[in-house]
Order: C-alpha cells, then structure tokens, then sequence
C-alpha cells in the first residue's frame, strides 16, 4: 500500500523534464550524416501534408526547412503542405553535432479533380485510358509460369467485393483476372475506399488466357474512425465545421477545449498530459451490449470505452494538438500466444523525426492476471523491440519505431521515482516523510532518481533530513547514492524511520 501511495505521489514530480533526461542520455562521440529518405516527391493539390523522413538524424538536431515557392509548396510545422500545381524544392538544414548540413528535397504538385466533379463518363475514360496502358506494357512481358486459378477474380461485382476486403488487409497483393476490361480505374478505387491513401496498379502480365496485376495500396491513419468521426476528424485538421451537424460541433468544440489546456512547453510533454488526461478520465468498459464503447465519442461523453475509444480519443488530441499521430490495428500477446478472440488499437506518435508506441488502454488498466493493475508509463512512448514482448502487429503497413531515446529512459522510470532538482528534491521527501508518519510502518526505504548531478541537490539533501526529526518526529539514517550509466542521473537510497 505504502508503495503505492509512493508511485501516485511521484507521479507529479517529473512531468516536464524527461527532454532534459533523455538528451543526456545520448552520448554521440562521433559525427553522423543526417540523410533524407526521398529526395523527389510528387503529391496533389488534396493530398495530406507531406512528412519528411529521415535517418541519422539525432533527437536534439535543430532542423529547419524553406521553400523555393511558397506558393506550390508551404512549410508549417515541419509538414510540407501542397499548395497548386507546380515545382518547388525544399531546402532542409540540419544542425547536428557541431556541424551544419544541407539537404534538398524536389516536390512536384500535380491537380486532382475532387471527388465530387468526377462523372460516370470520366470514371468510364481514366478506366480505359489505364487499361489500355495495362495492356500494351502487359504484351510486352513474356512470363511461362502459370497463374493460380483458384485465385481469379472475373468480374467486376467480384473485383469490388475482394478489394473491399483486401485493401482494409494488406498493403500490396496480387489480382488474377480474365481481361483488364473489368478493373475500374485507380481515381474511382480511391473514391470507393476514402480510408486509402494510394491506390497503384503495377506489374501487369499475361499468362495465357490470364491476366495479373499487382495492386499498391496505403491505409490512412484514420481508417478505423467511423464515419462521424472521419468527419470530425475532417473538421478538426481543416478548422472548418460546415459539414458538422449539431452533436459534431458540440464535440468539436470540447475536444478543442480540452486540448487546449493540455497544450505543454514541448510536445513531449503535451503527448504526456494527453496520456495523463485519458487515463484519469476513461475507465474501461466491460459491458459488451453498450455498443458505442468503441466510439470516441463515448469515451469524451461518458468517460468510458475499449481500447479503440481509448486509442481514437487520445489520437484525437493529439492531432487537435499538431502531434503527428497514427490508429495502429495489431493483436495481444498472453504466455506468447497470439490473442485472435478480439484486435486491440493503440497509437504511434512521432517525436523529433522518431515514432514510438503509446497504448493508453494497456498503460491505463492492463490486465497482467486477471486484475487490473496501474503500472504507469510501461507502454507510453517505448520502441517495436519492447512493444513485441506482449503486442503484434503487421510491421509493413506502419512507420518503424526503433528509436530508444524513450524507451531507455522509461526502463528506469518504473524502477525509480524520479525528481530534478533541490526544490522538487526536498519536495519529495518531505511528503514520503508525511506518508510515513501517518503511516502504521515504522521505516520506509527511499530511493529516487535525481536527475541534475547536482553537488549542491546533496547538500541541501543532508541538511534537509536533519530537520525531519524536529518537524515530523523522523530520523534518517544510512544516506547514500550512486550515478546512473547513460546520464540518468544519480540514484538516491536513504532510510526513514520513526
């Protein structure tokens, strides 16, 4: 129980200097060379602002971005936003390790009709135009293999159904049909499945009397939102609420609310008070014939969900917020077997150019046995290796998170409350000292972890004991501290008693 009330105490204490910890936990003896992963991109006048992606690339860089015409391609918020159709290139300059570096990115816009001005007949003309093209590149190639037959798809009715399925599955596959005639073009597909982000034909080839083709496709980030909430999610990331009714712009406005005053210095620590927030104010919801315990917006209103409510509320905040955040679909681990009963959703979030794993519902109330237990932060910006110890999920269709600056730090944070500082210090001890005195235990071993290796945080440490005894009739005795590897700070170990 004491133990307990030690964590719920500490929990306040070390909200906002995590960035301090894990910077110096980064020891780079040597000089890398940032490189940026596409140097030529092409989007569209709707498509969703770009993200660079980079590696070598330090979490404490200083990163900063131009654009040769703002009027084809504006930067905000590191994000590469499409403007109107045209050529600009990006310049990229990256201070790392005492060292400056440049690099450029060439992004072409191109026009798309929306969706909306699309017709039947220039569905009927895109389709043709492609298909043909299918054809004439597919009598190029002389393959001697053969299809699967079980595998053909031959009519149009069927293609749909399948795809319906398969693109919400994979992110690439291949099609065996009887004529190129019966795929519908990829600007249709798209409209057809609004959780797509990309939809490609590639690698078409004949076989006989079969054709084949391979399909490309990218899920959007909100695909496992319903459509109320794509809408809202529309109305969030635009700031235009026209196409809310009443009930959308009532929670338009409370999301926008809440997120607001949990807006933090950095965005590490606004990602924190959003977890923090979720998890005070949602509690699970076992009662399987409440049906809208998977909404988001249940767990706003009533303050109760499943995973999905958990994770689709705190990816909410965090866009509303301007944290780049992603709906990751995968399954549980029990005794090293996969869980196929139910999927669970949790978040990727990226930070400084790397992506971590967050699992609100896991970090909130995970069942380790068949209680509910709060271990904080287990499963709160961690990396795939650690996630993999209890979760899976298909790694192709998300970003890699294998970044450890976090997830390092965190493997210390369970063992060891953590402070920084002389007044957070003494702060603390002061209330495990209360905690004690009106407690039934007559010593309590105190250990933490003070993260400034302050000489000056020691002394005012040994000072501050001695006055226990007149103020709160405790003593103190065998003091002492060691410093952590990887500039975690030192690790104070000390006994009160009564």
């Amino acid at each position: 129980m004491l133990k307990n009330r030690i964590k719920n105490i500490v929990s306040i204490f070390f909200a906002t200097f995590v960035i301090v910890a894990v910077s110096g936990a980064i020891n780079v003896k040597a000089a890398i060379k940032p490189k940026v992963r596409e140097k030529s991109v092409t989007i569209y006048t709707d498509s969703e602002p770009y993200t660079f992606h980079f590696t070598n690339l330090l979490a404490d860089s200083k990163v900063s971005y131009s654009s040769s015409d703002k009027s084809v391609i504006k930067i905000k918020d590191s994000l590469a936003f499409p403007v109107k159709v045209g050529k600009a290139t990006v310049t990229i300059s990256i201070d790392q390790h005492g060292k400056t570096y440049t690099l450029k990115v060439k992004f072409k816009v191109k026009e798309v009709p929306k969706p909306n001005n699309y017709t039947e007949n220039d569905y009927k003309k895109l389709a043709k135009k492609q298909n043909d093209y299918l054809k004439k590149t597919a009598e190029k190639r002389n393959y001697k293999y053969y299809p699967r037959k079980e595998d053909t798809v031959k009519t149009t009715k069927e293609m749909d159904e399948l795809l319906t399925d398969y693109t919400k599955k994979y992110i690439s596959f291949i099609l065996y049909i009887p004529d190129f005639s019966i795929l519908r073009s990829e600007e249709e597909y798209l409209d057809m499945f609004p959780y797509l982000t990309r939809f490609k034909f590639t690698q078409p080839n004949i076989f006989l009397d079969t054709k084949s083709i391979d399909v490309e496709c990218e899920i959007s980030s909100e695909a496992e939102l319903n459509w109320s909430e794509q809408t809202l999610m529309k109305a969030i990331k635009s700031k235009d609420t026209s196409d809310l009714d009443k009930t959308g712009k009532k929670r338009y406005k409370e999301i926008v609310k809440i997120a607001a005053s949990l807006k933090g210095e950095t965005d590490f620590e606004t990602i924190k008070n959003i977890l923090d927030y979720v998890s005070l104010n949602v509690d699970y919801e076992y009662d399987e014939t409440v049906k809208e315990r998977y909404n988001m917006s249940y767990a706003l209103e009533h303050g109760m969900a499943v995973c999905s409510g958990y994770a689709k509320f705190f990816h909410f905040l965090c866009i509303t917020n301007g944290i780049n955040s992603r709906l990751i679909h995968g399954y549980t681990l029990k005794d090293g077997k996969v869980n196929t009963d139910t999927g669970h959703l949790w978040n990727l979030i990226e930070l400084d150019h790397k992506w971590y794993h967050v699992d609100v519902t896991w970090d909130d109330c995970y069942n380790y046995e068949k209680g509910y237990t709060k271990k904080p932060y287990r499963f709160f910006m961690i990396d795939d290796e650690l996630m993999k110890q209890d979760h899976i999920w298909d790694e192709s269709k998300y970003p890699k998170a294998d970044s450890k600056n976090l997830a390092i730090w965190y493997s210390y944070l369970e063992e060891y409350p953590m402070v920084t500082g002389k007044k957070e210090t003494l702060s603390f001890i002061k209330e495990m000292a209360i905690v004690l005195r009106d407690s039934d235990d007559s010593e309590l071993l105190l250990e933490f972890n003070e993260m400034s290796y302050s000489d000056e945080v020691y002394d005012a440490v040994c000072k501050y004991l001695k006055k226990l005894k007149k103020e709160y009739g405790i003593s103190y005795k065998n003091l002492k501290y060691k410093s952590q590897t990887l500039g975690l700070g030192r690790i104070y170990s000390v006994i009160l008693y009564k």
